[in-house]
């Protein structure tokens, strides 16, 4: 679906999503908002970000998320909620 007011597509099928986050090269992640500065603060993250930077992020914050470092933080959540 094309927004002319924002002058952007917004996918919206599942498969579409899947192919787009999957070619980089054609589709980049490093403008993910609707202005400039949207795209400045999220420079650098994970979320607008291409690889290899992409691939290096999501592996660092991956380790942190496994199940077995969540198993870890059982004890703390339980408590604090």
């Amino acid at each position: 679906v094309y927004l002319p007011k924002n002058d952007v597509y917004v996918l919206t099928r599942y498969d579409i999503i899947r192919d787009v986050l999957g070619d980089p090269a054609t589709f980049s992640s490093t403008t993910l908002g609707f202005n400039p500065m949207v795209n400045e603060a999220l420079q650098g993250t994970s979320l607008a970000s291409d690889p290899p930077l992409h691939t290096r992020l999501r592996a660092t914050l991956s380790e942190n998320l496994t199940p077995r470092a969540l198993r870890g933080l059982k004890a703390t959540i339980d408590e604090k909620a």
